[in-house]
């Protein structure tokens, strides 16, 4: 900061980066590439009107999620002590899941969600992916693994390798029933797993919920890999006739917002954003984000249990 801008000042930990502001601008270090809305949220509340963003992971991609907000966002990459302005990365949709319309109509018949999103094909369980559709090493033909996460794939297919793909699954979904469910155990871990998704079941059911008239599941622009960290679920739709995004995310995630934003431009930049989320979860730190949004974007609250 001193070579470039002649500036110093106290720091500030943001995250695992930190931070220090001065007349008026915030220069944030972030790790990760999830870490833009909390520098913003810092920035805010700093009281500055410019943030200078320093990511060396991913800053293509940081600076594409800086352009969706109104402030003066400025994202640097590191050159030993230089910095060199990130150019915003395009959004990448992927080469799409495998073809497999057998395994679709099987997923569908054993009461399963079946959902699509980039590469990824899969039947969910109340938003709890149990099945994933993936293409063969040596010639690229679809084959069905059963089992929540990658590692209870790997252990369902050496344990119960000996069933067929309809009684493996009709095995993982029986034991689902009575977890992951309305007023199931709170604690359990099968019942806490990717919330996100199962809000976005529930909308899906209820679109009038939010005040939509059809909603179908759509990819995010970060695709889910792994089942504890924080995500976001997309759908796309209509509310009063005309196209929306929805994304949806539970639990107080400032993230969400820049994902939310990423998202969009992944799958309808033209379209109203609506960021779905419990009500409880509607803080004036995530109103705020979404306000400063370039493009038309509201809070869309989910009142009472959406564990529906």
């Amino acid at each position: 900061m001193r070579d470039r801008w002649g500036v110093d000042a106290p720091r500030a930990n943001v995250g695992t980066g930190a931070a220090m502001v001065a007349d008026g601008r915030a220069y944030v270090l972030v790790e990760g590439d999830h870490s833009l809305g909390a520098a913003l949220a810092w920035a805010r509340r700093a009281g500055a009107t410019e943030v200078h963003v320093i990511a060396d992971e991913a800053p293509g991609v940081v600076a594409r999620q800086a352009g969706e907000f109104a402030t003066d966002i400025h994202v640097w990459r590191t050159s030993g002590r230089e910095l060199v302005a990130a150019e915003p990365a395009p959004v990448e949709p992927g080469d799409g899941p495998p073809d497999a319309p057998d395994l679709v109509a099987l997923m569908e018949s054993e009461g399963l969600d079946v959902v699509v999103e980039g590469d990824r094909l899969a039947g969910e369980y109340r938003g709890l992916e149990v099945v994933r559709v993936v293409r063969a090493l040596d010639d690229g033909a679809p084959i069905l693994e059963v089992g929540v996460g990658k590692y209870d794939r790997a252990l369902t297919a050496m344990m119960h390798g000996d069933l067929d793909g309809r009684a493996s699954i009709a095995r993982v979904v029986e034991q689902l029933r009575s977890i992951r469910r309305p007023y199931g155990p709170p604690n359990h871990p099968l019942a806490t797993l990717v919330p996100e998704r199962w809000l976005r079941t529930t909308l899906i059911a209820e679109p009038a919920l939010i005040g939509c008239d059809e909603l179908v599941a759509a990819p995010a622009a970060e695709p889910r890999d792994r089942l504890r960290p924080r995500g976001v679920a997309a759908a796309t739709g209509t509310r009063d006739g005309e196209p929306v995004v929805v994304v949806c995310t539970v639990g107080v995630d400032l993230e969400s917002v820049v994902l939310a934003a990423d998202t969009r431009l992944l799958v309808d930049p033209d379209a109203p954003l609506l960021l779905a989320l419990p009500a409880r979860d509607v803080l004036p730190a995530i109103t705020s984000m979404v306000a400063d949004l370039r493009r038309p974007a509201e809070v869309a609250p989910v009142e009472g249990d959406w564990r529906r």
